[in-house]
């Protein structure tokens, strides 16, 4: 369990100095203090007593690069003389599971702290409805909204309410052998059916053993995995309101089937992807076994690695293909960025954020961890382009990220999915298993 106590601190301080129009003029310059921190010292910082300034608290998963988010914060309280940050480091997104119930059980009592925390898209919509997150419309309003990501944007919203802040993100995205595909056509498919085509060929031909590797395990990448393909179909796994399910529904069930069809009847993904996650698939492809393959960005700097890969050079990648009429669609994955509900120092939670979520502050997060940007202009960055070249072409991927099923009863509904679509892949029933999945998510969400 994580360690969530408290280190002595000095009573908090009202920010009785930091106005409104203080936070206006914040908010218009979109994180001037980060491109202070930016551009280092020697830019006449001022420095206070830490009695006079007001103290809140950042909580996140602890990230690690060149530097860690303890510097970040670092950065923070030496680029003005107003509020005094302490990090509270939990454990890395690896285990997640710790994470959450850190953060669940600072948040349930309800004592302001953490006054700032970091967040899975997935805890968003629980975190929402518990009232342990602050809305954000007063502070974000729809103007300054249009520097991020529509897909982030549409996955820190719940009820119609802006409750936490894009930060970085990762998505799924569609890895391909260049070599083996100049022989077989040279286009990269943008629809399901030709990359099927294109995979059996290639698997016909000799020149690879897998056509298409993905992650059927009965796990959370299960899910990611389905809600992929299923929007890419124009299908969904629940409807708007988020009252009901559409699991059953032409679009989500024809592309289960299609899923199914890889292993069963089209033959381009082996029966081992049913109990593989991210690594298992991983290692095929760049072993070189493997034409296509889903995966996130982490795959990438390792198949680049001759250490670890034998694709060096040989790998592409691209947005997901759809079905006709259907449009590429990425998991989004990452963590954002929430102010606790009952923070006592919200002026300066607000300020804490917007800092984090600058331009200047996510450029600093890019170059030095390694996550990428939540806004699309960072993609054109001449230094990210330089320094983070793979980053920098995803931005095609990332327009088409969308978020995985916002409901509070998030943690059962996929495991609800993960059982049910497990069946429906191992039985071929799909329809059959689709009805009595949507019955069992009907109960949980309604």
């Amino acid at each position: 369990m994580t360690d969530m106590k408290k280190r002595p601190t000095a009573d908090s301080k009202p920010v009785s100095h930091v106005t409104v129009a203080d936070r206006r003029q914040f908010l218009i310059g979109a994180g001037m203090l980060g491109a202070a921190a930016l551009a280092g010292t020697g830019l006449g910082i001022r420095k206070a007593r830490a009695a006079s300034r007001a103290e809140i608290s950042f909580a996140s998963a602890a990230f690690f690069g060149k530097e860690t988010f303890g510097d970040l914060i670092k950065a923070f309280n030496e680029s003005q003389d107003r509020i005094l940050v302490k990090n509270i480091e939990l454990p890395p997104p690896s285990s997640s599971t710790e994470v959450y119930q850190g953060l669940v059980q600072q948040l349930a009592r309800r004592s302001g702290t953490p006054d700032v925390f970091s967040q899975d898209v997935i805890w968003i919509a629980g975190f929402a409805a518990a009232g342990w997150a602050l809305p954000l419309d007063e502070y974000f309003p729809a103007d300054k909204r249009s520097a991020y990501f529509a897909g982030t944007l549409d996955a820190c919203t719940y009820g119609g309410k802006l409750t936490a802040l894009p930060w970085f993100m990762d998505s799924g995205m569609f890895y391909y052998r260049k070599d083996v595909l100049e022989k077989h056509g040279g286009k990269v498919p943008d629809n399901w059916a030709d990359m099927a085509t294109l995979a059996a060929e290639a698997q016909k031909a000799g020149d690879i053993d897998f056509g298409y590797l993905w992650q059927g395990k009965q796990a959370e990448v299960l899910v990611c995995d389905a809600v992929e393909i299923i929007t890419s179909n124009n299908g969904a796994i629940l409807a708007p309101d988020g009252k009901s399910s559409l699991i059953n529904q032409k679009g989500a069930v024809e592309a289960i089937q299609f899923l199914h069809d890889t292993i069963a009847k089209t033959k381009i993904s082996p029966q081992d992807v049913l109990s593989w996650d991210e690594e298992p698939s991983r290692q095929p492809f760049t072993s070189g076994k493997a034409m296509f393959m889903r995966n996130w960005s982490y795959v990438y700097p390792i198949a680049q690695d001759a250490k670890a890969s034998q694709v060096v050079d040989k790998v592409g990648v691209a947005p997901l293909p759809a079905f006709p009429g259907g449009k590429s669609s990425a998991c989004l994955g990452g963590y954002q960025l929430g102010v606790n509900a009952n923070s006592k120092q919200r002026e300066a939670a607000i300020e804490l954020l917007t800092w984090l979520s600058s331009t200047e502050t996510q450029h600093r997060i890019a170059l030095n961890f390694g996550l990428a940007p939540t806004r699309p202009a960072l993609f054109q960055d001449a230094q990210i382009k330089k320094e983070q070249p793979f980053m920098a072409s995803l931005e095609k991927v990332f327009t088409g990220a969308t978020a995985r099923p916002k409901t509070p009863q998030y943690a059962k509904v996929t495991l609800a999915l993960q059982s049910g679509i497990s069946k429906a892949l191992v039985s071929g029933n799909v329809q059959a298993e689709m009805d009595a999945l949507a019955d069992q998510i009907n109960k949980i969400v309604a």
